[in-house]
């Protein structure tokens, strides 16, 4: 009898990538060959749930690999947007680091402006985690929480980089709960060129814009 081998993370990103309307696929694979977590660039024009749906066609029928919804995770390609009025969109004007040696501390704070209110989020951890772009990531979250509506709350739910052909690429994602505490996931990409710790801010706020309406500038 033949020996079948077991299909490989490459073999996977390709069938991904024949989705229409995928632009790019990213697969997080454990040493068992269990998939970890998928992560899919899309046209703008297809929903998530279509998305999704088609990710399991091609992955449970043909292999017999179930995947949980849970662990795949879709952004989309930027379209062409009717411009909002200035109060609405969301301007991120600065991202600052400050390293305090006497107390082991990493502090990461994000300045924002919608319209002319000044917005902060703050975010601080170990010296040693050297996890600057993670904090850049909870602080731009917490500069949308103060523009939630009471009770209701955005947290910072996983923030990765990950290769997307040549280049990197940040991804978000940010659990969303309303006043009634449903709660949905909203993701976001930004490529890490340039500053690093922008590009994860501008992660977190690309997953709010497509939902939430704010813009980044």
């Amino acid at each position: 009898m033949t020996e079948v081998e077991p299909i490989s993370k490459e073999e996977v990103e390709e069938l991904l990538r024949g989705i229409p309307g995928i632009l790019d696929a990213h697969v997080e694979m454990a040493a068992q060959g269990e998939i970890q977590g998928v992560h899919l660039v899309s046209e703008p024009d297809r929903q998530t749930q279509e998305v999704i749906r088609r990710v399991e066609e091609t992955l449970t029928a043909p292999l017999g690999i179930f995947l949980d919804p849970r662990r795949v995770s879709v952004t989309y390609r930027a379209e062409e947007e009717e411009e909002l009025p200035a109060r609405a969109r969301l301007v991120l004007e600065q991202v600052e680091v400050t390293r305090d040696l006497q107390r082991n501390r990493l502090v990461v704070e994000v300045g924002a402006r919608r319209g002319g209110a000044p917005l902060r989020g703050r975010s601080e951890g170990s010296l040693t985690g050297r996890r600057e772009a993670w904090l850049a990531a909870a602080a731009t979250a917490e500069v949308l929480n103060q523009m939630c509506e009471p009770e209701a709350a955005v947290i910072l739910d996983a923030f990765k980089v990950v290769a997307m052909g040549e280049d990197e690429v940040a991804l978000a994602r940010l659990a969303v709960r309303d006043r009634t505490g449903r709660e949905e996931f909203l993701v976001g990409s930004a490529g890490m060129g340039g500053d690093q710790l922008e590009a994860a801010a501008r992660a977190v706020l690309a997953a709010a814009n497509r939902r939430l309406g704010w813009r980044s500038h």
